[in-house]
């Protein structure tokens, strides 16, 4: 059964210089290394029930409660892999026999911060193109942009940018959340405060992050997709990676 352990004093984040983003990735492989094939395993696993429940009609954006529970099974594996033990498939649900709550607590923080980056990033888009457009461009389906000209296709490109990278600000909030929560026993609210300022003062390595992870992904997927069975555990473990970084005791 994984276990986690934790400090009880109050965590200091880093801030870490620009090439720390390609660090966070190299040392991701590293870990990755020594058991691939189950940490395909569990990605495939996180990726299944993550979409399982997202796709229930009326409630499927509540799967997002569940993203913290399961990466704190990564985590869980991310440490094992660190004490030279071996992986084990029961490692992914270690947040469903521990700490449940707590994480769920997280995992509402990350419905409620989808939302309201939804909002922002597509705001533009909406103010140009009206509800329909907005709630087209939200589903994925761009076919109305033809109808909006340059100018409104460029606003809804941006929106689209800014919404990239909002998330990925969101994203790293909730893995430094989850880390502190599980790994150094700070309350869930706390721990996302504490979250949201150390991303917001190590944006430059998480840009470095950003455009290295999606150069290696679009690399992943020339040999017919299957380099994804790497890049998608990589970024999983990555979120554990930036956090010992970030947070650092030494």
């Amino acid at each position: 059964m994984a276990t986690f352990e934790h400090g009880t004093s109050l965590p200091a984040y880093r801030i870490v210089s620009a090439n720390h983003g390609w660090l966070w990735l190299t040392r991701s492989f590293q870990l990755f290394k020594p058991q691939p094939g189950l940490w395909i395993v569990f990605t495939l696993i996180f990726f299944i029930i993550h979409a399982m429940v997202t796709s229930v009609p009326y409630i499927g954006a509540l799967g997002n409660i569940l993203s913290p529970i399961l990466f704190s099974g990564i985590v869980a594996g991310c440490l094992a892999i660190e004490r030279n033990e071996e992986l084990e498939l029961g490692y992914l649900f270690a947040g469903f026999r521990q700490r449940t709550e707590q994480l769920a607590v997280i995992g509402v923080a990350a419905v409620i911060g989808t939302l309201v980056v939804t909002l922002v990033a597509f705001a533009p888009a909406l103010l140009v193109g009206g509800t329909q457009l907005f709630a087209n461009v939200v589903a994925g389906d761009m076919s109305s942009m033809h109808n909006l000209g340059v100018f409104g296709g460029l606003i809804v490109i941006a929106s689209l940018f800014i919404f990239a990278a909002l998330m990925l600000v969101l994203n790293m909030t909730l893995w430094f959340a989850t880390c502190l929560h599980v790994l150094r026993d700070v309350p869930p609210v706390e721990a996302l405060k504490i979250g949201l300022e150390a991303t917001y003062h190590n944006l430059a390595p998480l840009a470095v992050y950003a455009v290295l992870g999606a150069l290696l992904t679009m690399l992943a997927i020339i040999p017919v997709g299957l380099g994804l069975l790497v890049m998608f555990p990589l970024m999983l473990i990555s979120g554990y990676t930036t956090f010992q970084d970030v947070f650092a005791t030494e």
